[in-house]
């Protein structure tokens, strides 16, 4: 039930299916169901670097929240934004405990990946404004509503379909996955994203130089990528794409705006370096106090780094990059015990190099965008610790390092 539940989920998060039902009731009502099943089964939790670097992390959020000038905004943000998002992932990382069940959750998940890509392939009008400002995911209310966050999506979801048609045999499949690719790089294109495009080139060569034994296969699909986008994305995205060197931009350009956004972030960090100016409250400090003259809005920092240290304070910001190392470095030790068992063809070793192609996504991404309390990142640490359990409960690997290993001793609680 809690795999089937957790299913349900998450195409309420990327199908949002809120506009077909009373969805934020039956969202809540379906978390909580999925909880008590959890709790009901007595789970146990894996100690490993990232849930350390994680608590200390929402700890410094937490604290950050008490010395916000809008208290009761934050506690709002921390509540209903960000521990939503870590339960849900919480409870992915418990539904999915074999290696079943996490290849069922894959294709699952990449299918829904596709469905959005094609949505949004299949809503645009040509002639419309749409394809010079970009195309969305879903409804507006979806945070794929935006064009910038739904590229980010797409890319992340990129490396996935990649490394599952390396992984898979059969040639029909290897087909529709290709297929499936093809319509991840549209929905990219069709979203005139330029934070998007940087995305997925930087991803495409991390993929290169990161494939060891394929390289030449990944080589030959990434110039195939990128000759592709050349020939056949519009003039209005060429041209686009060639103002991410900042010639051709103008005042009221979004990339002008950002870097004003950027610099306004930087000064919060300055200004309240030790506990931020308050969680989620950058959009409210900008508008109040660190806006522009003629910009008195309030608008988010479009920079997930720029956006916690601003919030959080510089240890928020620290332990930001502490998390991404520990995910980083979990997936290397993954991948080393997997290859030491000569097990390179595993299902598990080509997600791990999923994962880790997909957080560079994510890390390149949120440089342009205000990400960092998505799904995304979350999901990354699930489908991780979730590799992790699998290799230890199912396959009887220890991959712990010993740093790692006198780490849980020190936190270990006894009996």
């Amino acid at each position: 039930m809690l795999f089937f539940g957790i299913l349900i989920l998450y195409s309420f998060i990327y199908l949002n299916l809120h506009q077909y039902f009373h969805g934020a009731k039956l969202f809540l009502v379906l978390n909580l169901i999925l909880l008590v099943a959890i709790l009901f089964q007595k789970p146990k939790i894996v100690l490993s670097r990232i849930n350390l670097a994680l608590f200390l992390l929402l700890s410094v959020m937490a604290l950050s929240v008490l010395f916000s000038s809008y208290i009761k905004l934050s506690l709002y943000f921390l509540v209903d934004d960000l521990f939503k998002i870590i339960l849900i992932a919480f409870m992915t990382y418990f539904a999915l405990n074999s290696t079943n069940k996490l290849s069922a959750f894959l294709w699952i998940w990449l299918v829904y990946q596709v469905f959005v890509a094609r949505n949004a392939l299949t809503g645009l009008n040509m002639s419309a404004p749409s394809i010079r400002y970009g195309a969305t995911g879903l409804a507006s209310t979806s945070f794929l509503g935006d064009p910038n966050d739904f590229a980010l999506a797409l890319n992340i979801a990129l490396p996935f379909a990649f490394y599952l048609m390396l992984q898979t045999r059969n040639k029909i499949v290897k087909g529709l996955i290709a297929l499936s690719e093809i319509f991840l790089i549209i929905g990219i294109v069709i979203s005139q994203s330029r934070g998007g495009f940087v995305t997925l080139i930087s991803t495409i060569i991390f993929i290169i130089l990161f494939q060891g034994k394929k390289r030449i296969l990944a080589l030959t699909i990434g110039a195939f990528v990128v000759a592709g986008i050349s020939v056949l994305a519009p003039l209005t995205y060429i041209e686009r794409m060639q103002t991410i060197t900042g010639s051709g931009l103008e005042k009221g350009d979004t990339g002008y705006g950002r870097i004003t956004l950027w610099k306004a972030g930087l000064k919060m960090m300055v200004d309240h370096p030790i506990t931020g100016v308050g969680l989620g409250r950058y959009q409210a400090a900008y508008g109040y106090k660190y806006h522009r003259k003629e910009d008195r809005k309030w608008r988010v920092a479009h920079n997930s780094y720029i956006s916690i240290g601003a919030e959080t304070g510089i240890a928020g910001l620290l332990l930001y990059f502490y998390l991404l190392y520990c995910i980083f470095k979990e997936n290397y030790y993954i991948r080393k015990s997997l290859r030491t068992a000569k097990m390179e063809n595993h299902f598990l070793f080509y997600l791990s190099n999923a994962l880790t192609a997909g957080l560079v996504a994510y890390c390149v991404g949120t440089m342009f965008l205000t990400a960092w309390y998505y799904i995304h990142i979350y999901l990354i640490i699930a489908l991780t610790l979730a590799i992790r359990r699998i290799m230890v409960e199912e396959y009887g690997f220890e991959i712990q390092d010993n740093k790692e290993k006198n780490l849980i001793k020190t936190l270990a609680v006894p009996d």
